[in-house]
């Protein structure tokens, strides 16, 4: 490392430091080059750090305007979207009418295989007994603005109670819908079955659907319907409140 000390003078009458004025210039000389820009590496930390977080907001933005429209287009086409889930629950309790006239009617093992068919049928018709009591609780006025206002409007009019109103019976069917699609495929599970005496070794479909035993499903369909209803009713938002004034 070497150091130089010079003085340079100024002339002109534009420079910051004046005319005629001497600065005295220091320069140092390191020479020892290896590893010399290492320094200015760490802003490179920072820089990520700020992308990342700007990624973070752009996607937590993307994704709540996408909740947003979502839950906008099923109160626009809530009696459509119910309309198709009390015709699902129909057909989710199909499989299990069929099972049922094997059951009674064939060389299957009958008592367990009435029972499966008449818990079955019996979820099938909740399902659609809580689509029907869905338009109840619906308000028609969210509806109608959802067909007068876009998505942004709607939710900027709504008021608080109407913004939960909407969102519980949002994931209530959502709930239902779900619903319908596992007590399907249990009644697929039950019917196939029947048809087949059991045979999971000798049947792919039953071996495939093995996980939609009724045995081991229909306590948890229970659990969903009861969840919807909760939502459906109010109750269950009702009972996030309580819980949190009872935390404070």
């Amino acid at each position: 490392m070497s150091y130089n000390n010079q003085d340079a003078r100024v002339y002109g009458d534009n420079n910051v430091v004046g005319h005629g004025n001497t600065i005295t210039r220091n320069e140092i000389h390191n020479h020892n080059q290896s590893g010399g820009s290492g320094g200015g590496g760490g802003g490179g930390g920072d820089k990520n750090n700020n992308s990342n977080g700007e990624d973070g907001l752009g996607v937590a933005f993307a994704l709540g305007s996408a909740i947003a429209i979502s839950v906008w287009l099923f109160a626009k086409h809530s009696f459509e979207i119910y309309l198709y889930i009390k015709f699902a629950a129909l057909l989710s309790a199909a499989p299990f009418v069929a099972a049922l006239f094997v059951f009674l009617f064939g060389d299957a093992d009958r008592k367990a295989g009435v029972l499966s068919t008449i818990v079955g049928a019996s979820l099938g018709c909740a399902i659609f007994v809580l689509a029907v009591q869905s338009n109840n609780y619906l308000d028609p006025r969210i509806v109608g603005l959802s067909h007068q206002l876009g998505w942004k409007d709607f939710w900027a009019t709504l008021p608080d109670y109407g913004k939960q109103l909407i969102i519980q019976n949002f994931l209530a069917a959502m709930l239902l819908a779900i619903s319908c699609l596992l007590n399907f495929l249990m009644g697929i599970f039950v019917a196939w079955s029947a048809a087949t005496n059991g045979n999971i070794r000798n049947s792919l479909v039953l071996y495939r659907l093995r996980a939609f035993r009724p045995k081991t499903n229909s306590f948890f369909l229970l659990v969903l319907l009861a969840v919807a209803w909760t939502l459906m009713t109010g109750r269950a938002f009702e009972f996030i409140k309580s819980f949190q004034m009872s935390m404070l």
